[in-house]
């Protein structure tokens, strides 16, 4: 069981970083589309093959209630598995962070389970790309595109988060700050050596995503 002081802490780097509804519920219609990874019946699936596939670097699973009256708990995951029918069972609501993965999985009482990244906090349009970006990494390298990551520390004073993505002689770098600017450095050598730039100010994150999309269908020599 979590003593208070930790308890806070997970829910301070996890459910507080989401808009909540006055039920304390995550309000899902204001979280970034980027960041949502599934939404399904909690009567269709196994909560546990849920975890292993929205989890993939789950090490421990902090598990919690809503309310201080029942202690939050952290457990590692194969007793955790072992344990979700019962919990299931018991709470009809209840929320599941995997600190390591920084996802979080909320069982609601109308039977809905939804899975999501969290946002990084203060900088929910970072967070957004990061998971658009997760989301599409396996199927982009196993089509044979180079993919690379960029993450500024988060203790910087001007956060950043940026990706390049290349395949044969086109290729792009997509940078985003915390202050909502983006630059996109886009090349295609068959065309010009020089890479062509642009800047766009005061992007929300489902524009971003979108710009991401449009970057990588290019890439692909899909779009002119």
């Amino acid at each position: 069981m979590l003593n208070v002081d930790q308890h806070l802490h997970y829910e301070s780097e996890s459910l507080n970083c989401y808009p909540r509804n006055s039920d304390g519920t995550i309000q899902w219609s204001a979280v970034p589309d980027g960041l949502v990874l599934g939404s399904m019946d909690s009567d269709s699936f196994q909560l546990s093959v849920i975890i292993q596939q929205f989890m993939p670097s789950v090490r421990s699973l902090v598990f919690l209630w809503g309310s201080l009256t029942v202690p939050s708990v952290a457990m590692g995951i194969e007793f955790s598995v072992s344990h979700l029918p019962g919990i299931m069972e018991i709470f009809p609501e209840f929320w599941i962070y995997s600190p390591s993965d920084r996802v979080v999985v909320e069982s609601s009482f109308s039977g809905v389970v939804t899975v999501a990244h969290v946002p990084s906090e203060g900088r929910p349009l970072l967070g957004a790309l990061k998971a658009r970006v997760d989301e599409a990494r396996p199927n982009l390298e196993g089509a044979g595109y180079t993919l690379e990551i960029f993450d500024s520390p988060e203790r910087e004073e001007k956060n950043s988060f940026g990706v390049y993505v290349a395949r044969e002689e086109r290729g792009f770098f997509l940078t985003v700050w915390d202050s909502g600017e983006v630059q996109v450095s886009a090349i295609d050598f068959d065309v010009d050596p020089s890479p062509r730039e642009k800047y766009l100010p005061d992007v929300h994150a489902d524009r971003l995503v979108a710009e991401f999309e449009k970057l990588v269908d290019w890439v692909s020599g899909n779009a002119g």
